[in-house]
C-alpha cells in the first residue's frame, strides 16, 4: 500500500471509491493491496476487476510521485 500512495497516489481515491480502505487516520495502511481486500472481504474475482482497472489508469496517467509522502 506504501507504494501505491508514494507511485501512484491518484489511486488512493480510486481505492477508496471501490471501497479498499488503504488510508487510516491521515496513514498509509501496511500490507499489500491483496491482504488489505481480503481483510476487508473482497472475492479474488472482485479483486481481480479492480487490479484490472487500476492498471489502465496506472497504464493511462503513469507514475505520479507524491512530494508529499516520504515513505
Amino acid at each position: 500500500m506504501s507504494e501505491i500512495a508514494e507511485r501512484y497516489p491518484y489511486l488512493i481515491d480510486f481505492l477508496l471509491k471501490k471501497g479498499i480502505k488503504c488510508i487510516v487516520c491521515g496513514d498509509v495502511l501496511w500490507g499489500t493491496l491483496g491482504e488489505e481486500a481480503k481483510r476487508q472481504g473482497f472475492t479474488d474475482e472482485q479483486l481481480d476487476e479492480i487490479i484490472r482497472e487500476a492498471n489502465e489508469l496506472v497504464a493511462q496517467r503513469g507514475e505520479e510521485k507524491n512530494p508529499f509522502l516520504n515513505l
